[in-house]
């Protein structure tokens, strides 16, 4: 049996978009459910739910970069960064032959899918972006 180490930790959640945010979240026992803000609630009776604050994209990502990413992907990506630094760890070839990451997503891109859902059947919108399916697979 080979080990297995986790070497950094990285978060970007609605008590905090980074590991140390999170955990004085967590540790304090603060809830990161609120009334929702990004979505439209008005024809919704409950309107609360895990929502991230605080949270500008565009300080990870150039608008290149974003033009593919939907938030689930940039939320990964920071993490997985902010994990990265943590550890400390500088790859080496040899290093980056025997290193790898397990995520899990049983869902991706349902905010590109919102939006296109949208513009298709509210705005009449028949025409999509073409980094759509790059966007809503839950692989990138």
């Amino acid at each position: 049996m080979r080990r297995v180490v986790i070497t950094g930790i990285g978060v970007v959640s609605p008590l905090g978009n980074n590991a140390i945010d999170f955990w004085d979240g967590v540790s304090n026992g603060r809830s990161g459910i609120r009334e929702i803000t990004r979505a439209d609630m008005s024809g919704i009776r409950f309107k609360n739910g895990g929502e991230l604050r605080d949270f500008d994209a565009t300080q990870h990502f150039d608008d290149k970069a974003l033009m593919w990413l939907d938030d689930f992907g940039i939320y990964g990506i920071v993490a997985a960064r902010e994990a990265l630094t943590d550890s400390g760890i500088e790859f080496s070839d040899e290093l980056k032959d025997k290193t790898g990451v397990i995520t899990g997503s049983c869902l991706g891109g349902k905010t590109t899918e919102d939006d296109v859902y949208y513009r298709y059947y509210v705005e009449g919108k028949i025409r999509q972006q073409p980094t759509l399916i790059p966007a809503t697979a839950d692989g990138m």
